[in-house]
C-alpha cells in the first residue's frame, strides 16, 4: 500500500565531531492507519552510515495488511 508517512532520525548527524567508532543510531517512525511501526538501527556511526541506504529501503518498504 502506498503512502505511509516515514519519519527519519538520523542521531549520527548529532555526532560530527564523535570517532566514528562512537556508537549511535538510526530510527524510523512509520504511521500506519491503525499504529506506529519504529524501526532503528544501532551501531558505531561508521557502520550507521555504511547501512543507511539500506536502512531507509527497509524503512520504506513496510507495508500494512
Amino acid at each position: 500500500q502506498e503512502g505511509l508517512q516515514v519519519r527519519l532520525f538520523d542521531y549520527t548527524k548529532l555526532q560530527k565531531n564523535a570517532d566514528p567508532s562512537s556508537k549511535s543510531m538510526v530510527a524510523s517512525m512509520i504511521q500506519t492507519n491503525e499504529s506506529t511501526v519504529f524501526v532503528k538501527m544501532t551501531g558505531t556511526i561508521k557502520t550507521v552510515n555504511e547501512n543507511l541506504e539500506s536502512f531507509k529501503a527497509l524503512s520504506q518498504s513496510v507495508r500494512q495488511k
